[in-house]
């Protein structure tokens, strides 16, 4: 798992601004400096997958911030990205304390049914919290046929 900056002040508001205030031109900043942290190994045949946000909060939002960052990170690193889990259903994120965000993300990710997976794929994410929702699902997705999975996120604690 790698990071391109520690979760503070600046780095939230950074994801804030870009996930809830739709400011898409930072995706791009952002996809560049989490494509600087991505070993060239990870990506040798290899796809970019992310970790969709629930229907509510694209539909709220108006684009699914993860997908179009994976998309963005994996233009830069010259591979493909691709939907590999079902989009989830839980609630808000943000109402929700730390053990209620564990619950809530329990068993949430799914695979989305496929004869067979990639090899090796790297996941972006826009955030620290989003990497506990795909640690549980590592192992399926390994069970699948993928044989090295690594994570990136932009900001992690």
């Amino acid at each position: 798992m790698v990071s391109t900056v520690a979760l503070g002040n600046e780095s939230r508001r950074i994801v804030t601004t870009y996930k809830d205030r739709g400011e898409r031109a930072l995706c791009e900043t952002m996809a560049e400096l989490m494509a600087r942290y991505i070993h060239p190994d990870w990506v040798r045949d290899a796809t970019i997958t992310f970790v969709p946000a629930t229907t509510e909060a694209r539909r709220r939002r108006g684009f699914d911030h993860a997908e179009l960052l994976a998309q963005a990170t994996a233009r830069r690193l010259g591979i493909e990205a691709i939907e590999l889990f079902a989009r989830p259903r839980s609630r808000d994120q943000r109402e929700l304390g730390r053990r209620g965000r564990i619950e809530n993300m329990r068993s949430r990710i799914h695979l989305i049914p496929a004869p067979h997976h990639p090899r090796a794929s790297s996941s972006s994410t826009t955030s620290a919290r989003r990497e506990r929702r795909f640690s549980p699902q590592l192992t399926r997705f390994q069970a699948s046929g993928a044989r090295a999975v690594f994570g990136a996120t932009f900001a992690r604690a």
